[in-house]
């Protein structure tokens, strides 16, 4: 890891309770030079020793491939801190956004522009692709929000640790992203730029209704259900017929089927006007 991409003076009080936090890592709130800035460190308990250098060696690649990634909806990189000198496993360090992830802005039924949401997650994903890169986790949860409830998508190829090698010997789908996750994937297939686009789609449809995909289904069932070709039914929600055919078509079970990202902008920035905000959504 380059020396100058190591933040000295980032601190995370050892009292302090995880802002939030997934399967793989928990995020600090820590004020880092006047302004609040998210840390993520990993939950190295959580996995076996043996494979703690691993994982960190994964963080430290992650993070070159981050810091070099500029866009206005893809969370920046500011660097990476040290919390524990003795082991000096890296933790990475972002922006702070004080609304959370669209996952929670969903469920707490706020107000949020459809079309202006879908198409910034569109770009980023795009750029990307554009840059070699796979996200592989796309979620609501992976979505940050600004105060302007402009998209921040966040912890591309951070995700797939749980899923790769490194902690399972194998590639699996975890609970969290399952209802996000391509056919092909619950197969044991590697992610691909096709299988962003099928999590694409069903993001695009938890945006429409505030509900996950196969909301009904439990979580347990939803993997079956998609590799025998099962999809959610088009919801009373769905505004605009485009959108129905988009999502429809972004999660076709063949990913040589599926648009690219490319075209997926192409195709809402076509559409000419933004979709009806979504507001008062009904959960029931």
């Amino acid at each position: 890891m380059p020396t100058r991409s190591v933040l000295p003076g980032v601190v995370i009080d050892q009292r302090a309770w995880p802002a939030s936090g997934g399967g793989f890592a928990d995020v600090f709130k820590v004020i880092y030079k006047g302004r609040n800035v998210a840390v993520k460190r990993l939950r190295f308990f959580a996995y076996p020793p043996s494979k703690e250098a691993e994982l960190d060696g994964a963080l430290c690649k992650e993070a070159i491939i981050w810091k070099h990634l500029e866009h206005p909806f893809v969370l920046p990189f500011m660097g990476v801190c040290i919390l524990d000198p003795e082991t000096g496993f890296k933790s990475t360090v972002s922006p702070w956004c004080d609304l959370g992830n669209l996952g929670r802005h969903l469920a707490g039924n706020k107000p949020l522009d459809v079309g202006k949401t879908l198409l910034q997650i569109a770009m980023g994903i795009e750029y990307l692709h554009s840059q070699n890169v796979v996200h592989g986790d796309i979620s609501g949860n992976n979505v940050l929000l600004t105060d302007n409830l402009d998209v921040q998508i966040c912890d591309f190829g951070l995700g797939k640790w749980q899923e790769t090698s490194i902690v399972t010997g194998g590639s699996r789908a975890t609970p969290g992203t399952v209802r996000y996750t391509a056919p092909e994937l619950h197969r044991g297939e590697r992610p691909t730029y096709a299988s962003d686009v099928y999590a694409f789609a069903c993001l695009a449809l938890e945006i429409c209704t505030r509900k996950v995909p196969f909301s009904g289904t439990e979580t347990m069932g939803v993997a079956s259900r998609v590799c025998r070709g099962d999809r959610p039914p088009c919801p009373e929600e769905i505004l605009d017929q485009r959108l129905w055919d988009l999502i429809e078509e972004c999660w076709s079970h063949q990913p040589d089927e599926r648009p690219s990202t490319a075209r997926v902008v192409a195709t809402i920035q076509g559409w000419g006007v933004y979709l009806p905000e979504c507001g008062s959504v009904s959960q029931e």
